[in-house]
C-alpha cells in the first residue's frame, strides 16, 4: 500500500496544463503560473483518491457484491431452488441411489447488517440472517433391503413443511482486503425422522411400512467463525474465505437406543472465486470445497459414521442498474443449512447436486 500511495502521489503531481496558461487551468495565488490539479493515482479511481474504504465481504455473500462503506445499513433477500440428483457418492467413491429419488429443496432467506464503526481502513458491524426451508422427496415410497436386513422393507417418505430453518447472528471486522467474522446459528427446524434397526425390525415382523418425514434442519445449533478476502479492483474481483462450523449436539435426540451422535462432527468450508465487472454487470464464479468430520456432508446422503467431502462450482451474475438503489443477482447454487451446493465437480460420501439456483436483491453493496 505504501508503494501505491507513493505512485499515486507522484502521478497527482504531474498534472498537465495548457502551455500558455489559458483555458480552464486554475491560477496560482501569484497569478503567474497555473496551479496543478489533483488527479487520481495510477491504480486509483477518482472516488478512491478521496478515500480507500474497506470492501471485504462475508464468505457466503459473494454474489451480493462488495460492501459499500457509504451505506452503513445493508439488507438482502433471496430465494433458492435446487434438485439433488438421485445419485450420491458412497464412502468408496462409487455412486449409489437414494431410495426416495431426488430431493427438491427450496430456501427463502433475508438478512440485515449494520456497521457501528467505519474508518477509512477498518469497519466493524453486526447482522442477522433468517432462513426458511422445505425439502421434498421425488418418490412417496420405496421398497429396498437395508444393510443387514434379511428382507426388503417399504419406506413411506413425506416432505417437510416450508418452515423456519435457522437464524444466524454474526459480527464482522473488515480491513481494505481482509476480514474476519464469527457468529452463532440458532436451529428452529425439525430434523428428519431417524430410522434405526428397531423400526426396520418392527416393519419386517408386522409388515407395516416405515414412515420417514424429511426435516428442515439437523436439529443442532452451531458456532461459526472464519476469515475472508476480496482484492479491491474496479473491474476485477478475486475473493475467497475459510469457514469453520462447530456443531452442537442434537437438541431432541430420538428415544431409539441405537441412535448415536458422533463427537466433533464439524464442518470446514473453503471458497475461492473470481469475477469481472463490466459497467453495471458483474460475472464470475465461486469454487467451494466442504468437508465434514464424522458424517456425510448432508446426513441424508451417504454412509453414517465416517466423514465426507464435496466440491462444487457456482457461477453468478449481478446486475446493478443506476435507476435502482439495489443490485439484482442470480447464482448457480443453493445454500444448505451451513454451506452452499453448486454444480458438482467431485467428492465422496455426500450428495451430487445437478440443478440449483438462487436469485435475490441486495441493498448497500456495489
Amino acid at each position: 500500500m505504501l508503494n501505491v500511495a507513493l505512485i499515486g502521489l507522484l502521478a497527482g503531481s504531474l498534472a498537465i496544463t495548457p502551455p500558455d496558461g489559458t483555458g480552464d487551468a486554475k491560477k496560482s495565488p501569484d497569478g503567474d503560473k497555473p496551479a496543478a490539479e489533483a488527479t487520481p493515482g495510477v491504480f486509483e479511481t477518482a472516488a478512491a483518491a478521496e478515500t480507500l474504504a474497506p470492501e471485504a465481504i462475508i464468505q457466503d455473500t459473494y454474489s451480493y457484491g462488495r460492501s459499500v462503506s457509504e451505506a452503513p445499513f445493508k439488507i438482502w433477500i433471496e430465494y433458492g431452488y435446487g434438485r439433488t440428483s438421485d445419485e450420491y457418492h458412497k464412502a468408496d467413491g462409487t455412486d449409489g441411489t437414494f431410495p426416495a429419488g431426488a430431493i427438491t429443496t427450496q430456501r427463502l432467506g433475508a438478512g440485515a447488517q449494520i456497521d457501528f464503526l467505519s474508518f477509512p481502513a477498518f469497519k466493524f458491524g453486526v447482522g442477522a440472517d433468517l432462513t426458511l426451508a422445505k425439502n421434498a422427496p421425488e418418490n412417496a415410497s420405496a421398497t429396498y433391503t437395508p444393510m443387514g436386513a434379511p428382507a426388503p422393507v417399504t419406506f413411506n417418505y413425506a416432505s417437510s413443511d416450508f418452515g423456519l430453518q435457522g437464524l444466524k447472528l454474526f459480527a464482522q471486522a473488515q480491513g481494505r482486503v481482509l476480514g474476519v467474522h464469527g457468529g452463532y446459528i440458532l436451529d428452529f427446524g425439525d430434523a428428519t425422522t431417524y430410522v434405526g434397526p428397531e423400526e426396520i425390525g418392527a416393519s419386517l415382523l408386522g409388515g407395516t411400512p416405515v414412515n420417514v418425514m424429511l426435516g428442515e434442519s439437523d436439529d443442532r445449533n452451531a458456532l461459526t467463525f472464519g476469515a475472508d478476502f476480496d482484492y479491491p479492483s474496479d473491474h476485477f474481483r478475486l475473493f475467497g474465505g475459510i469457514d469453520y462450523y462447530h456443531l452442537a449436539r442434537v437438541k431432541s435426540p430420538p428415544s431409539n437406543p441405537s441412535f448415536t451422535q458422533p463427537e466433533d462432527d464439524d464442518i470446514w468450508n473453503f471458497v475461492f472465486g473470481t469475477g469481472l465487472k463490466f459497467s453495471v454487470i458483474e460475472l464470475g464464479a465461486a469454487f467451494q470445497i466442504q468437508t465434514r468430520m464424522q458424517s456425510p456432508t448432508n446426513e441424508l446422503f451417504g454412509t453414517p459414521g465416517i466423514g465426507g467431502h464435496v466440491g462444487t462450482v457456482s457461477p453468478y451474475l449481478r446486475f446493478s442498474p443506476p435507476s435502482l438503489p439495489a443490485s439484482i443477482f442470480i447464482r448457480g447454487g443453493v445454500q444448505d443449512e451451513y454451506t452452499e451446493y453448486g454444480q458438482d465437480i467431485g467428492g465422496a460420501n455426500g450428495p451430487k447436486s445437478k440443478i440449483g439456483f438462487t436469485a435475490g436483491l441486495s441493498f448497500g453493496f456495489n
